[in-house]
């Protein structure tokens, strides 16, 4: 183990470890960490979040038990309680356990969100268990606290958040934080934040909007031409979001379950029969994509039905 005085030994360690997918290991150091009273860096605790984020179901349970324990020490600095409760409010979040992730929340420090690592744990938390309007309250008061200032992974969440509720208002927001106060060129160089803005718009109804912001990026990867693609399929422009796909074959992205599902969304609202069934015959025929997410599809499943009835729907569950 690294010398306790050390701190930037500790978090090279740790971030070695999450980088190569030893995620289990992150926590053990973590909490030799905690142990030794050493309060873990911004940087260990994105590494530390890191590791979190590949963990399974029991994995984390037997985590939420050890650092629930860990925290009843009472020989723990304030600060490193913070650092611990931090990781409990990540951890209870994507157990599912809201209630439980927010009591941990409210118990970390005013100095402790002076960071925007808790702030932003909470917010994803709910964003991800279907709570939007739970997500936009916590970053009204974000926002209202002088020692705090969101990031962009902040507010990837909150455009997610916006998109759940259909928040245009708060969403364009957002939008112009970022071109007056985010770093210079990041909503082009940001795929993160692009396809963000490029969700909630589209499901916000502003459609124009969306497209702005897809062109405008400098890169584009598959992500982002699902989100255009789905945003141009729900608004119903369906041999728009066909003759986009072609540019996604033309720059040699490959297409995953979420390009094909949006394909046929658009095709099974804009009446595109022919493409709809040429696409489903190659998305059965790619091994990346799983037939029970094809059956599970309500826009596969209205297309096959407007072909020929119950028959080829039947087929999905064969």
């Amino acid at each position: 183990m690294p010398e306790k005085g050390l701190l930037c030994c500790w978090t090279s360690l740790i971030s070695g470890f999450a980088q190569s997918g030893y995620s289990e290991e992150v926590l053990k150091i973590f909490c030799l960490m905690v142990k030794e009273n050493l309060e873990p860096e911004n940087d260990t605790m994105v590494s530390v979040f890191s590791a979190c984020s590949n963990l399974e179901i029991c994995q984390i349970e037997k985590w939420l038990t050890v650092l629930v324990e860990l925290n009843i020490d009472g020989n723990l600095k304030s600060s490193t309680c913070d650092k611990v409760n931090n990781v409990l409010v990540y951890l209870y979040g994507k157990l599912g356990k809201i209630e439980k992730s927010r009591e941990r929340f409210d118990d970390i420090s005013d100095s402790g969100k002076r960071s925007v690592l808790p702030w932003n744990s909470m917010i994803n938390a709910y964003v991800q268990n279907g709570y939007a309007l739970e997500a936009l309250c916590i970053f009204h008061l974000m926002v209202k606290d002088p020692n705090s200032r969101p990031n962009h992974v902040t507010m990837v969440s909150v455009l997610s958040a916006c998109a759940q509720v259909g928040n245009l208002e708060l969403g364009r927001w957002v939008h112009e934080y970022l071109k007056f106060k985010g770093r210079k060129g990041v909503l082009e160089s940001n795929t993160f934040l692009a396809t963000a803005l490029i969700d909630m718009y589209s499901k916000c109804g502003s459609l124009d909007k969306a497209k702005e912001v897809f062109y405008q990026m400098v890169s584009k990867d598959v992500v982002s031409f699902n989100a255009m693609i789905m945003g141009l399929a729900i608004n119903g422009e369906g041999q728009e979001a066909v003759k986009l796909f072609s540019k996604v074959q033309e720059l040699g992205l490959h297409p995953n379950g979420g390009t094909f599902l949006g394909l046929l969304w658009a095709c099974s609202h804009s009446g595109l029969s022919d493409e709809g069934r040429q696409i489903f015959l190659d998305m059965t025929l790619a091994s990346e994509v799983p037939r029970k997410r094809i059956g599970g599809c309500k826009g596969v499943v209205l297309l096959l039905w407007r072909w020929s009835g119950s028959k080829n729907v039947s087929v999905l569950y064969q």
